[in-house]
C-alpha cells in the first residue's frame, strides 16, 4: 500500500482492464458477499416503486449489477471506462432489448440526455474530478431525478485498510491511495487506486449541486463491526440553470 502524489486517468483505466475478467468471475460464483448481499439488496430498496422511464448506470463495470436494474426502467444505459469491463457487459448480461453498455467517460458524458434516476456502485471514491462528476450527474437528471450511490464510507475505510495510522494519512485531505483489490479476507494481485476523501467534500459537492439527501446508511457488510459503505439518495432540487 502508498500514497501517490499524482496519477494519469489511463493508468485507472488499465487498471481496471487488467482486473475485469477476475472480478467477474468474483461475482459469479458469489465471492463477494459485500457486494451480493449488502450493497445490491440495499440500492435496490431505495429505487422507486414506479418504473422510470430512462436509468442510467454510472460506472456499471461488468454489468452484473445493471442486469439487476431491468425490471425497474424501460430504458437503461451503462457507461464505464473500462474498455474490458464493457465488452464483458455486452458478453454476458441478459438486457431484453432495454439495455444499452458503452464506454464513456463520466466527466465528459452527454448531460443533454436527461434520465429519472442515475444510480452508481462503489464509484465514486475512484474517480479523479469528483466535482465535475457530480455537476455532470445534476446536469443530466430530470426535474425531482433521483440520484443514488454506494462508497467505501470515508471515516472507516482507512480502519478496514489499515492506513489510518500511516505517517502520510490526514482525514481531512484528499488522498490518492493504491494498494492490492482485496474483498474480505481475499486479495488479488493486482493494483487498485482510490481517492480518499472526508466525508464533508460529499455532502458540500452534493449541496452545491442542488443533489438534496433523502436517506443515508451506513453499512457493515460480514465481518465488520464498523460501517464500511456509506450508501446516500438524493433528490435533484430546483432547476440547475
Amino acid at each position: 500500500m502508498r500514497k501517490l502524489d499524482k496519477v494519469e486517468k489511463k493508468e485507472i483505466i488499465e487498471q481496471w482492464n487488467l482486473i475485469a475478467e477476475k472480478r467477474f468471475y468474483q461475482i459469479k460464483k458469489g465471492e463477494d458477499d459485500s457486494f451480493s448481499n449488502v450493497l445490491v439488496p440495499n440500492m435496490l430498496s431505495l429505487l422507486s416503486s414506479k418504473k422510470y422511464e430512462k436509468l442510467l448506470d454510472l460506472g456499471c463495470g461488468n454489468g452484473i449489477f445493471t442486469n439487476n436494474l431491468i425490471s425497474y426502467s424501460n430504458e437503461i444505459i451503462g457507461i464505464d471506462l473500462s474498455e474490458k469491463n464493457i465488452k464483458i457487459a455486452r458478453e454476458n448480461i441478459q438486457s431484453n432489448n432495454n439495455t444499452q453498455f458503452v464506454v464513456a467517460d463520466a466527466e465528459t458524458f452527454n448531460t443533454a440526455v436527461k434520465y429519472d434516476c442515475i444510480i452508481s456502485n462503489m464509484v465514486l471514491m475512484d474517480v479523479m474530478n469528483i466535482e465535475r462528476i457530480i455537476y455532470n450527474i445534476s446536469k443530466s437528471l430530470a426535474k425531482t431525478g433521483e440520484f443514488i450511490f454506494s462508497i467505501t464510507h470515508p471515516c472507516y475505510w482507512p480502519i478496514y485498510w489499515n492506513y489510518y495510522k500511516e505517517d502520510w494519512f490526514d482525514y481531512n485531505k484528499e488522498l490518492i491511495i493504491e494498494n492490492n483489490f482485496r474483498i474480505g479476507n481475499t486479495s488479488i494481485e493486482q493494483k487498485t487506486i482510490h481517492f480518499h476523501r472526508p466525508l464533508e467534500l460529499y455532502f458540500n459537492i452534493l449541496q452545491k449541486n442542488s443533489l438534496n439527501i433523502e436517506v443515508m446508511k451506513e453499512l457493515k457488510g460480514k465481518n465488520f463491526n464498523l460501517p464500511r459503505f456509506l450508501l446516500i439518495k438524493c433528490r435533484k432540487g430546483k432547476s440547475y440553470d
